[in-house]
């Protein structure tokens, strides 16, 4: 699925549902991106889009996607979900 278009103010919009992917990881030995503990269970890749360039850093005229990715351990997984209770319930 690829939606993309031009909202109100002009900016160019994508998004895929490639956008984001979850793994398992299988080492023993994986650091959290969040606490710095050993114990990542979870690498978390995803999608931002933005006019500037990953090479040279200036703006370009069309929209750019980057990647990027953290590792989260079962103790800050739970501490995100149990944060995110309050949001979720609000219809967004």
């Amino acid at each position: 699925m690829i939606e993309q278009g031009t909202e109100k103010g002009g900016w160019e919009y994508k998004r895929t549902s490639n956008d984001f992917h979850l793994r398992k990881l299988e080492q023993d030995n994986c650091v959290c991106s969040i606490c710095h503990g050993s114990g990542a269970k979870i690498e978390f890749e995803y999608v931002t889009r933005n006019y500037q360039s990953p090479r040279t850093k200036k703006i370009c005229k069309t929209l750019q996607a980057h990647g990027h990715s953290f590792w989260i351990c079962p103790t800050c997984i739970k501490n995100m979900v149990s944060k995110s209770r309050g949001i979720l319930e609000v219809n967004i």
